[in-house]
C-alpha cells in the first residue's frame, strides 16, 4: 500500500475513463521503472486490471492506464481515494 500511495500521489493528472483511469507523470525517469514495479505486483494480487503504459517522446509524461469492469474502478477509487 505504501508503494502505491508514494507513487500516485506523485501524479501530475488524473482521467477518469470509461472503463479505469489514466494517471499521468511528470517524466520517462524515474517514473516508468516505479510504473513498472507496481505493474508487476499487482499483477500477482489483482490480476483484473488491464494496464496500458504510455510514454512520450523527449522525456515528455508518462502514462499509466488502469482498466477492466466497474468493479476495478470502484475498487480503484476505494484504494486510491480519488473520484
Amino acid at each position: 500500500d505504501a508503494i502505491t500511495h508514494e507513487l500516485f500521489r506523485h501524479s501530475v493528472e488524473i482521467t477518469e475513463l470509461d472503463d479505469g483511469f489514466a494517471f499521468r507523470f511528470p517524466a520517462f525517469a524515474p517514473w516508468a521503472a516505479r510504473i513498472l514495479a507496481f505493474v508487476a505486483e499487482e499483477r500477482q494480487c489483482c490480476p483484473f486490471f488491464q494496464f496500458e503504459l504510455i510514454v512520450a517522446p523527449d522525456d515528455g509524461p508518462v502514462s499509466l492506464r488502469l482498466r477492466g469492469s466497474e468493479e476495478v474502478k470502484a475498487f480503484v477509487l476505494g484504494q486510491l481515494g480519488i473520484g
